[in-house]
Order: structure tokens, then C-alpha cells, then sequence
């Protein structure tokens, strides 16, 4: 039993990818009862080969982590812009409330030839509603991963539209752009 529990979470994680988008027409459109959650996890770190960042969102179906890798995971900027070291995801999700609560990551510092790993937590708390049939685009959800780890919540939808329409040929004009109410911005 313990087991399952801790593979929860992996398994959560690994549904998110690897669940098809519900596309009709070039568009996102989510099944009956059920709207797409659409969120950016980025992340910045000295550590440039395995710093990872996690977003935990918690809704009615229970918690979601959504994970991005420096080394592997990144988001195509619109124009000359840098790509950047991230992961968009589009979760198709229950109706209802949602929050983004806190970030969490992993980096590896390297001082005098001696190596630690580092792991830092932030909340978010932000809110946000996503409605049956709609698609929501509440920000991206940034880690910062150096000697003053903080973590924040922006509007990046023109660079994340942009790699919606360029990886996976998606019109964007029908989405929510809401980008989730903060507390405050995090810092650790």
C-alpha cells in the first residue's frame, strides 16, 4: 500500500504527458465536463545539465506535478528571442477551481571539487477557475535555481502560444488567457 502511494505522484506526472490533447479542427476542445489547463514551467540555474523544477497544482481530481529539466526540456520564442529552458504543458482537467501552489527543484553545485545537491520549495498560491469546454492559459510558473532561489508567475502567452502553434500546429485564439492571482511573489 505504501508503495502505491508513493508512486502516485510518478504516475500522476507521467498521465499528464503522455495523455493525447483533445484537438478538433486545429483547436483544443476538451471532452464534456472537462476543460484544458494550460501552463508553462520554466526554470534558470548555474547548474546547465540536470536542474529540474516542478509546479504542484491542486484541483478536484487531487495534485498535479508538472516537471521541466534544464537539460531537455525547452519552449520556442517567437522571432530572434532565446528558446527557453522549460516545458508547456496542456493538461485536460475536471471543471472547477485550481491552484498552483508552490514550486519545487533540484540543482547540483559544484564548489572546490566538491558536489552537493541543493533542493528548494516556494509557494505560489495563485487561483484560478478553468469552465467546462474551455481552455485556460494561466502564466508560467519560473524557478530560479542559484545562490537566491525564487519563483514567480507571468504572462508569457505570446512565447507560449507561439511554441503551442509551432510544435503542434494549434490555433490559440479561442484561449482563456487568466493568469493565476498570487499571493505574493515567492521568494525562498
Amino acid at each position: 500500500m505504501l508503495l502505491r502511494l508513493l508512486l502516485l505522484p510518478l504516475m500522476l506526472v507521467l498521465a499528464a504527458c503522455t495523455t493525447p490533447l483533445p484537438v478538433q479542427g486545429g483547436k483544443l476542445s476538451p471532452p464534456a465536463g472537462q476543460g484544458v489547463l494550460l501552463v508553462a514551467v520554466t526554470l534558470d540555474s548555474f547548474d546547465r545539465d540536470s536542474a529540474t523544477a516542478t509546479l504542484v497544482v491542486d484541483g478536484p481530481s487531487g495534485p498535479l506535478y508538472l516537471r521541466a529539466s534544464i537539460a531537455t526540456d525547452y519552449i520556442y520564442s517567437p522571432g530572434n528571442a532565446a528558446t527557453e529552458h522549460g516545458k508547456l504543458y496542456a493538461v485536460t482537467v475536471p471543471a472547477g477551481d485550481y491552484r498552483l501552489s508552490k514550486m519545487f527543484g533540484w540543482w547540483r553545485l559544484e564548489v572546490a571539487h566538491e558536489v552537493t545537491h541543493r533542493y528548494a520549495e516556494a509557494p505560489l498560491n495563485a487561483s484560478v477557475h478553468v469552465g467546462a469546454g474551455e481552455t485556460v492559459y494561466v502564466g508560467d510558473a519560473h524557478l530560479s535555481l542559484n545562490f537566491r532561489p525564487s519563483a514567480g508567475l507571468s504572462d508569457q502567452h505570446p512565447r507560449d502560444f507561439h511554441d503551442l502553434a509551432k510544435r503542434r500546429n494549434i490555433a490559440t485564439d479561442d484561449i482563456a488567457v487568466r493568469i493565476g492571482q498570487t499571493q505574493q511573489q515567492a521568494a525562498f
